[in-house]
């Protein structure tokens, strides 16, 4: 959206704009009519503004059509510009206020904006219950080993859990295997006796001891 912001009546041209379209014109005979109380100070098609779709939102950049009075972005004179919320937008200032590619002041430009960039819309959704959607994952885990869903589960140190017998056969290959137990998933090592006794119920994880987390200390 632009919204005027010039202490001069001007009749010509709309106190705010809605950009409605992804490609608007701006101009004597332009989308948006614009001009000077003077006359033909804002070119036929003077500058355009379109909306491109850049790291999930939508942006607005503002490109001049080569009129002959310039379009000026925060009071300096551009071709192409990425615009930012709040900034100021000033067509054919160069008609009197210009000087080189900037303009010394904007106070008593006519066409004369400020851009501001509409908020997305939020949507809220009703609260979920998080027992519940940890109960579901919980239900469905799959053991690493063997592929299914987790039954008498075993949890490691590291965090992964396993089915009991599941664990328990990978520590007898690992010890006929002359190698040292460690974690199918990560490879920390562990000895199986240092695996808690959990169980899961009604959306609650049930510690039965923590033996295991104290005996090396």
């Amino acid at each position: 959206m632009l919204i005027r912001k010039s202490n001069i009546t001007n009749y010509k041209i709309p106190p705010f704009i809605v950009l409605n379209k992804d490609k608007v014109s701006f101009g004597r005979r332009g989308d948006v009519m614009l001009d000077t109380n003077q006359g033909q100070e804002i070119s036929k098609i003077h500058a355009y503004m379109f909306m491109q779709h850049r790291l999930s939102k939508d942006t607005w950049i503002i490109e001049d059509n080569y009129s002959l009075n310039g379009t000026y972005v925060n009071k300096r004179k551009i071709h192409r510009q990425l615009l930012c919320n709040g900034d100021e937008i000033v067509f054919g200032a160069g008609s009197i206020f210009g000087y080189g590619d900037r303009v010394i002041s904007t106070e008593k430009a006519e066409c004369r904006y400020i851009f501001y960039s509409i908020p997305p819309k939020v949507q809220f959704y009703h609260q979920i219950d998080k027992n519940k959607s940890i109960a579901f994952k919980k239900e469905t885990e799959v053991c690493p080993i063997c592929l299914e869903v987790i039954e008498d589960e075993v949890l490691l140190l590291c965090g992964h859990s396993f089915c009991r017998k599941c664990i328990q056969k990978w520590e007898t290959e690992c010890k006929y295997c002359f190698r040292s137990c460690s974690c199918p998933v990560c490879r920390t090592e562990f000895k199986l006796n240092y695996c808690s006794d959990i169980s899961y119920n009604n959306g609650i994880i049930l510690v039965y001891s923590l033996e295991y987390l104290f005996r090396d200390i």
